[in-house]
């Protein structure tokens, strides 16, 4: 009888060598694995979302989601076609064929939808985003005597940081108001500037734009021509020019209206111990490594200088049961 295992028999040296092998082998390859506490699912699905504000859901369905389904139901990879039309916003979602690349069908369906002309003026610009599935790690909840504001400015700056780190995929900020810019124009302004509330919508709209003016050929390369008007702040919006006359006396819209920088009006209170509060919500995709990741948002909380009128808090998702597992086994 011969084979592998009389050769070992025979040499038992060898085979205590590739059992030392082996053994240094598995306890090298350990911190490479990786430590997920569920497994990542597959979901295979392409959202288009386009907001229509103040349309009705029949609206929205005629004008935003038929065409958007009409646009991109020829598309090679399309397994399931599927709209949500509601009061101001249209959704189509797209379930990709499991062996279809899902990037490249969402760069085709941004071609696609990109190129139609027929979508109403009022609407919002459509945006295309591949679906994810995204675990979350914890959570950092910032709390202390601060205006609304500078507790959303803090929070966007702890966000920016954190999304830097190599084992954060994604943070979001919770329970923070949406940043509005309105313009109040009263009737008594109108009448007395003899305007009307469309010339007014109409010179903002004109006045607040970034426009394309082609480009210069030369020899070193192309000249790139646009004009930038884009307005981002209150004082941006004060200063549009209304009409002007032969003198060049200027008529501004800090003249006839009102511009506050605010918020959107929705009933948000959320207090942490007692005080202002806005939370971050640390997600990672793919590869997931829960205690890398879950260290990460805690350690670098720490290491940043808040207010004095601020502290934080940090909430770990999942760690304990995981990391309580890999020193049992």
């Amino acid at each position: 009888m011969s084979g592998p295992i009389t050769w070992f028999i025979k040499n038992p040296i060898a085979a205590n060598l590739l059992m030392v092998l082996l053994i240094i082998g598995g306890y090298t390859s350990i911190p490479k694995l990786d430590k997920q506490f569920f497994p990542t699912p597959e979901i295979n699905q392409v959202e288009i979302r386009m907001e229509f504000r103040g349309a009705s859901p029949r609206e929205v369905e005629e004008q935003i989601s038929v065409r958007i389904e009409e646009a991109i139901h020829d598309l090679n990879g399309i397994e399931e076609l599927r709209s949500i039309s509601r009061e101001g916003v249209g959704i189509v979602l797209v379930e990709v064929e499991s062996d279809y690349p899902t990037q490249k069908l969402t760069n085709d369906i941004n071609t696609r939808v990109d190129a139609i002309r027929s979508f109403p003026s009022d609407a919002e610009r459509p945006t295309v985003t591949e679906i994810t599935y995204r675990h979350q790690m914890g959570r950092v909840q910032i709390f202390g005597d601060l205006s609304e504001r500078e507790m959303k400015e803090l929070g966007e700056t702890l966000r920016d940081e954190l999304v830097r780190q190599p084992w954060v995929s994604i943070v979001e900020l919770q329970t923070a108001r949406p940043y509005e810019l309105s313009i109040e124009v009263s009737e008594d302004s109108l009448q007395r500037y003899q305007l009307t509330f469309d010339q007014v919508a109409a010179a903002v709209r004109s006045a607040s734009i970034n426009l394309p003016a082609g480009a210069v050929q030369r020899d070193s390369g192309d000249l790139l021509i646009q004009t930038r008007g884009q307005a981002y702040d209150r004082a941006d919006f004060e200063s549009i020019v209304l009409r002007s006359d032969f003198s060049g006396q200027e008529l501004l819209l800090s003249d006839i209206a009102a511009v506050r920088d605010t918020f959107e009006d929705m009933d948000v209170d959320i207090e942490f111990n007692g005080k202002r509060s806005l939370g971050l919500n640390v997600y990672v995709t793919t590869s997931p490594d829960v205690i890398l990741t879950t260290d990460t948002p805690g350690s670098r909380s720490a290491s940043r200088r808040y207010p004095k009128a601020c502290r934080w808090s940090f909430g770990r998702i999942h760690r304990s049961r995981l990391k309580s597992g890999f020193e049992h086994w």
